[in-house]
């Protein structure tokens, strides 16, 4: 039986996409299973508070991840409880951040690293801070965004992927500009588009990008061609969604 509570491997995830299929289907079973799948991410939440259990933040990995689900509840179900559930899961990412002296915040890892991307990084961090705070103010979470928006702003990035690399950093820019927007943020997503040349090479007459380590070419979503489509088809519309559960219905 799935026990963690991430997104990427965990029960969020689970209830995502319940909770996604029982509004497609109009199913009651489906979503009453969402439901159990949320209180049971709501229970474990509770277990790490308890215990003090660190995660590595982030939006896979981390409790960003059940804080979407939780925000997704609440617009499902009208419950404000559900937000304060996703307040609390992202105050705890936030605990493992760190601002750096420039301003910058990093996400940690469990490794001792602290990262600025996607997947395991502040930038997945602050797309969940951005979703969290359409539907509810925190002092804390206002307070977190400009040190994540310094995240878009260094010139190297090691590599161009849509979860670790520049495209997501591209991808989540171009989404907290609908609520932040602003010269600086479009100086940093024109940047970064302008930036994706570095990594293009050319196959079989095609543009193709570098996979993870730069060690051979991909066309996935996670490190490679597709997810860079995605990231630049973001910054060019901007209302596009890149990843699953952040819906055009879910911006306002």
């Amino acid at each position: 039986m799935v026990q963690e509570p991430d997104l990427y491997r965990g029960l969020g995830g689970i209830g995502l996409n319940l909770l996604h299929l029982s509004q497609r289907t109009g199913s009651a079973d489906l979503r009453a299973m969402a439901v159990d799948v949320t209180q049971r991410v709501a229970d474990a939440l509770e277990l790490a508070t308890r215990s003090g259990k660190p995660r590595p933040a982030g939006l896979l990995d981390g409790w960003s991840g059940p804080a979407l689900l939780f925000v997704r509840m609440h617009q499902a179900t009208g419950d404000s409880g559900w937000l304060d559930l996703a307040v609390r899961a992202v105050h705890r990412d936030l605990d493992r951040c760190v601002v750096r002296p420039d301003g910058t915040m990093l996400a940690g890892e469990m490794g001792g690293r602290a990262l600025p991307y996607l997947r395991n990084g502040s930038a997945g961090v602050g797309l969940v801070v951005d979703e969290v705070l359409r539907h509810r103010e925190d002092e804390r979470l206002r307070e977190s965004l400009s040190a994540v928006h310094n995240v878009f702003l260094p010139e190297y990035v090691a590599e161009s992927n849509l979860l670790d690399g520049r495209a997501g950093l591209l991808a989540v820019a171009a989404r907290m500009s609908l609520s932040a927007p602003g010269e600086p943020i479009e100086s940093a997503i024109a940047q970064h588009i302008r930036r994706l040349s570095w990594y293009a090479v050319s196959y079989r007459g095609h543009l193709a990008f570098p996979g993870r380590q730069q060690l051979r070419l991909s066309m996935d979503l996670a490190t490679g061609n597709a997810g860079v489509m995605l990231a630049v088809t973001a910054a060019r519309h901007r209302k596009t969604s890149f990843l699953p559960f952040l819906s055009l219905a879910a911006v306002t």
